[in-house]
């Protein structure tokens, strides 16, 4: 799939007519759906220029992305329906990188996504801050593992986690009981009457054994996730270094004399 975003005819359309601020296009191009519409601040910022909205397949879900493209030099005010149209024309879309779905091609449209579809692109900012976020999760587990192994060793039974909202308002809080037997509901809305929470059913009780089995089960998973994660970056670090290899010998023999 490819699109050299080349003009498009509009008939039935005055292109000389002056843009409206509501100004909607949809049309079929390269296999997919795509709007148009001027955006607020080609009218509501001096010296912005024309600019447009475009999504794909709008209204589907999950979003399948949305772009802008912008004229700097052209006054919203001095702009046409064909200026417009024009605009939308030079957004090009292109084979996801990832996947082969429909992408916004990075070069004729203002986007983060790289050459990316929505999916692939909201898909990699989650694995990136699980990556991030990971080191400080195994560390957080093992230490709730380790809570949880002895105060089973001293005889506890339960863990109560509860969510404390104050009475007197401020930022809720939680905080985490072990118990030497199941309490009661009765027992446990007394238990955080104590602590002043204007709200007594917001809590989660584990026996330590279940507690314990689910706590290993996600500690494995997390450190499962560590070990692909650092297989994934050996490799990236692999094709990068054939690449500059690649690179280096194609300089090389272009500097021959011939």
């Amino acid at each position: 799939m490819s699109d050299s975003s080349s003009p498009q005819p509009y008939p039935g359309i005055d292109t000389s007519a002056p843009l409206p601020r509501d100004f909607t296009f949809t049309t079929q191009r390269a296999g997919v759906t795509l709007t148009a519409r001027v955006e607020h601040p080609s009218w509501s910022y001096s010296n912005w220029g024309l600019q447009i909205g475009v999504t794909i397949n709008e209204g589907a879900k999950p979003n399948q992305g949305r772009t802008s493209a912008r004229r700097p030099e052209l006054p919203f005010e001095q702009a046409t329906v064909g200026d417009a149209l024009a605009l939308f024309d030079s957004v090009g879309i292109v084979p996801c990188r990832t996947c082969s779905a429909p992408a916004f091609d990075p070069a004729t449209s203002e986007t983060n996504r790289e050459g990316e579809c929505e999916s692939c692109f909201l898909r990699r900012l989650e694995r990136d801050f699980e990556r991030q976020t990971l080191p400080s999760r195994i560390r957080d587990l093992k230490a709730e593992l380790q809570r949880a192994v002895d105060h089973k060793a001293k005889g506890f039974t339960h863990r109560l986690l509860a969510m404390i909202h104050p009475e007197a308002g401020g930022s809720d809080y939680l905080v985490e009981f072990f118990t030497e037997k199941e309490p009661t509901p009765a027992e446990i809305e007394k238990l955080l009457k104590k602590r002043r929470s204007a709200v007594l059913n917001d809590y989660r009780l584990t026996h330590l054994d279940i507690l314990q089995t689910s706590l290993q089960e996600a500690l494995a998973k997390a450190e499962a996730d560590k070990a692909a994660f650092a297989a994934e970056k050996a490799a990236a670090r692999k094709v990068a270094a054939k690449a500059a290899r690649d690179a280096k010998k194609s300089i090389g023999a272009a500097a021959k004399p011939r």
